[in-house]
C-alpha cells in the first residue's frame, strides 16, 4: 500500500509539472539586470522596476545577478513603455479607495556568449489591483504592479526551458 502511495504521489507531482527548482537550463549560472530605461515621467520607476526584477530572479531561480555585463552568461535588459492607473472605486470624498495599475514594457533577454537573443518581447503587460487603507499613497498600487511585473517576466524567462 505504502509503494502504491508513493507512486500515485509520483504520477501527480509528475503530471502535474512541479518542479522544485529552476526551470531555466543549467547553462545559465549568472545574470545581469542593468537599470531599465523608461519613457515615463515618474521618478525613480525604473530604479524600483529593476530592483523587483532582482530579487525576483534571486527568489525563484538559481541564476547569480551579478552587478556587470562582462561577469554575466545572460543580460536581461528593458525599457517601461508605459505606466496607466485607473481609479476602480472611491468614497464619497472622492478618495480613491481601489486602483488599478496597468504596466506595459519591452524586454530582451541576451546570451552574453553568443550574442543571440534568447527571448525577447514587446508590449508587454500586466495589471495589479490594489485596495488603498485611508492614508496609504497611490505609491502602493504602483509598487504592487512592479513587483507583480517582475514575477511575470522571471516566469516568462522559465517557459522557455
Amino acid at each position: 500500500m505504502k509503494r502504491y502511495l508513493t507512486l500515485l504521489l509520483t504520477m501527480v507531482l509528475v503530471g502535474c509539472g512541479y518542479s522544485s527548482g529552476s526551470l531555466i537550463t543549467s547553462k545559465y549560472h549568472t545574470i545581469h539586470v542593468p537599470i531599465w530605461q523608461t519613457q515615463e515621467r515618474r521618478r525613480g520607476l525604473e530604479v524600483a522596476l529593476t530592483r523587483a526584477l532582482v530579487q525576483a530572479l534571486e527568489a525563484r531561480t538559481r541564476l547569480k545577478v551579478v552587478s556587470t555585463r562582462r561577469a554575466a552568461d545572460t543580460v536581461l535588459s528593458g525599457e517601461v513603455v508605459s505606466l496607466q492607473e485607473r481609479v476602480l472605486t472611491e468614497d464619497a470624498s472622492d478618495n480613491v479607495q481601489e486602483e488599478r495599475v496597468i504596466l506595459t514594457v519591452n524586454f530582451t533577454w541576451q546570451d552574453t556568449r553568443t550574442n543571440s537573443t534568447i527571448l525577447a518581447r514587446r508590449g508587454f503587460r500586466v495589471y495589479a489591483d490594489a485596495a488603498l487603507p485611508l492614508g496609504e499613497s497611490e505609491l502602493t498600487a504602483s509598487n504592487l504592479a512592479l513587483y507583480k511585473l517582475a514575477e511575470k517576466i522571471v516566469e516568462e524567462l522559465q517557459t522557455q526551458w
